[in-house]
């Protein structure tokens, strides 16, 4: 193991972090050793820097030693760090109830630097386990978020993420809208051309999606050809801006680079909800619905914003289809 990782030494006085560091200089696995004289300044310490592992002066186990192995155990961020206690040789008690707090292992002073590097090693490929664990835990909960096909969220995402965005407009007394996108005539690419060109066109449709989108925006693959975004603290002005230039976007695609004959369109639909008039779930995306249904109705390739005054031609809802959104050609 080179010397990469970094350590914090936490003691309550200059000799004992001083005789700490004597014996971890030994070890040869440490690029960076840090310092604190108590548990405040080690949090501190550990805020700023990415910490490997801690050692620390167990002589007198005080009120802020205890702090200090509560709250590494508690912060999720910190609970993977070890930790190496000194204690003196004959103090059996301080060790056991060092373990007992949660230290990785208790040592004595006297200790070699070989012997705290055979602990160190050990307990550090411990952790980089742990971190790799974590992080493929990560990614499969990232997954199952995720539509296969385009890497955009899926509709599971798309319908909480909604719910809390609802709750989070009424908290703050900000609007927020919603956009319904429904790629135009799609049926006709896969029976002309076949399902691998509608792969791509969905893909391609998809990545103009996502890079017209703020980092705010939400995103996701509402189902089929059929895409809606989320777009927190934005009036309908702004999303009709925002989905004017998907429009443009995809209007404007290459249709010889995606396999198929003819040029590709996109329908929109825009619904807000305005925190003065509380909305449900359901409601909103009815309105965005109606608004899609109405660009549709008008020709296709257009964007359509729900206004509860204007006249929308009735929706024509299929029962084989299990959502809120109608089926579009």
């Amino acid at each position: 193991m080179t010397m990469t990782a970094t350590s914090l030494i936490v003691g309550h006085s200059p000799a004992s972090r001083k005789a700490i560091a004597t014996t971890i200089k030994g070890t040869d696995l440490f690029r960076q050793i840090l310092f604190s004289a108590d548990s405040q300044e080690a949090f501190s310490q550990l805020k700023k820097h990415s910490v490997d592992m801690v050692f620390c002066d167990l002589r007198r186990l005080t009120g802020k030693a205890v702090d200090l192995f509560k709250r590494l155990a508690k912060q999720e961020e910190w609970g993977d760090i070890p930790v190496i206690a000194f204690t003196p040789e004959e103090d059996e008690a301080t060790r056991i109830r060092g373990l007992e707090l949660g230290a990785s292992d208790c040592l004595s002073f006297t200790a070699s630097a070989k012997e705290v590097a055979a602990k160190a090693r050990f307990l550090l490929k411990i952790k980089e386990r742990f971190e790799q664990l974590r992080s493929s835990r990560a990614q499969l909960a990232e997954l199952a978020l995720k539509d296969g096909l385009t890497g955009l969220y899926n509709r599971s995402y798309f319908d909480a993420t909604l719910e809390k965005e609802i709750a989070r407009s009424q908290r703050s007394e900000k609007s927020f809208s919603l956009v319904l996108l429904d790629l135009d005539h799609f049926k006709d690419v896969n029976d002309n051309y076949g399902h691998q060109a509608g792969d791509r066109v969905i893909q391609t449709a998809a990545k103009v999606f996502a890079d017209s989108a703020r980092n705010a925006d939400v995103v996701c693959r509402y189902g089929g050809e059929e895409f809606a975004a989320i777009l927190p603290e934005t009036s309908t002005a702004g999303a009709r801006i925002f989905s004017e230039r998907i429009r443009k976007k995809v209007e404007g695609l290459d249709p010889v680079s995606l396999g198929i004959g003819k040029p590709i369109t996109v329908s929109i639909g825009i619904s807000c909800a305005d925190f003065r008039h509380p909305i449900t779930m359901s409601e909103l995306l009815e309105n965005a619905d109606r608004a899609l249904y109405t660009a549709k109705n008008r020709g296709r390739n257009r964007v359509e914003i729900f206004t509860p005054t204007k006249r929308h031609p009735p929706m024509v809802h299929f029962p084989a289809y299990k959502g809120h959104a109608v089926a579009f050609a």
